[in-house]
């Protein structure tokens, strides 16, 4: 391959991302998302996907697990933060109510009903995966 042919194959590229970059919709059955063992143990599950990530993708990774990935399934908070704390020894972190307010700012998860206690999962939760890849 020359590098005329390496540049087009460059630029072809460029004009998909960017094309989905600053598109008006985006549609994430369109992005290929890691599959995701919802039937994994607890603890196996934060190791494999919750482990040296940020709060909030946390908070939503918990969310997902504790609703199997169910979208708008409504899960407590006390479930939540129970499952934080046996989990400290892998987050490495304390659980924090400012992970549950940036996961919302970023579409990830919502109050069920303007339920502060209720959280579900939202569609767009999926955007950690291909972040984390």
């Amino acid at each position: 391959m020359n590098i005329e042919q390496k540049i087009e194959d460059i630029l072809i590229r460029l004009e998909r991302i960017e094309k989905f970059v600053f598109s008006e919709e985006k549609e994430f059955k369109d992005i290929q998302f890691k599959k995701v063992d919802f039937d994994l143990g607890e603890r196996a599950f934060m190791n494999q996907y919750v482990r040296n990530i940020s709060g909030h993708e946390c908070f939503a990774w918990i969310v997902a697990y504790l609703t199997k990935g169910e979208i708008d399934k409504a899960v407590n908070i006390s479930q939540i933060t129970e499952v934080w704390n046996r989990g400290y020894g892998i987050l490495g972190k304390k659980y924090r109510s400012m992970f549950a307010t940036r996961c919302k700012d970023n579409g990830w998860v919502d109050n069920k009903d303007r339920n502060k206690n209720l959280y579900i999962l939202k569609k767009k939760w999926k955007e950690i995966m291909k972040e984390n890849e």
